[in-house]
């Protein structure tokens, strides 16, 4: 948080949010490392009081308090397997002024929506972890000298963005051109394909990057 920011007071009673205390009880994790944790990945969201801390006595952050989307982005990105557990602990939150009528549909209702949700912050953590992977076979290469690459790692490392078909579309191009040249392909394990194929740095030079190799 930005030290010349004005923290104003904030009344959790006026707005649903989850506490951290909350989400240390529901992960089994100590309360300071999910501070730590909230810090470093909503650092923007605290100092636009998105993400609102209470203050004790001394004038020290004792609790963060997280609106609903932001404790799922939390918890799909601490534990995914606890997204079932923060899914119903909002829609008890959601529930608690509904007569019991209202309480059957609002739940049906955000069921629905929190599986949308839900898939969409999977796709994100699998984007995510695709993106960490490219960027360690890129470092590996790099520091062990081997001089293959990924499609997307290549890219990433000329920050040129491609899409799957894209880079379906670029393998192709540099398998064919690696099979008449008579280089080997490699291949490398992927957290979300099993197994994708690496190739020659200077195939990759000739097919993605033309001229501004270096």
């Amino acid at each position: 948080m930005n030290s010349n920011q004005k923290i104003t007071k904030f009344n959790p009673a006026t707005v649903k949010t989850m506490t951290s205390t909350q989400l240390a009880e529901m992960l089994g994790k100590q309360k300071k490392h999910i501070h730590e944790k909230i810090k470093k990945m909503f650092s923007e969201k605290i100092d636009g009081q998105i993400i609102r801390p209470s203050l004790d006595s001394r004038g020290y952050v004792a609790e963060y308090h997280l609106p609903e989307l932001e404790s799922k982005m939390f918890v799909a990105q601490e534990d995914i397997n606890y997204l079932e557990k923060i899914t119903q602990f909002w829609i008890d939150q959601n529930s608690k002024a509904l007569s019991p009528a209202e309480q059957l549909l609002e739940n049906a209702k955000r069921l629905v929506a929190h599986e949308r949700e839900l898939a969409a912050i999977k796709s994100r953590q699998d984007t995510l972890e695709r993106e960490q992977f490219e960027t360690k076979v890129q470092v590996a290469a790099l520091v062990e000298g081997e001089g293959y690459y990924t499609i997307v790692g290549y890219c990433n490392l000329h920050n040129k963005k491609v899409d799957n078909k894209q880079a379906a579309e670029l393998g192709k191009r540099a398998a064919e051109i690696c099979r008449n040249q008579k280089f080997s392909i490699g291949s490398a394990s992927h957290p979300l394909f099993g197994k994708v194929n690496t190739y020659p740095k200077e195939i990759l030079d000739k097919i993605i990057n033309p001229g501004g190799a270096a």
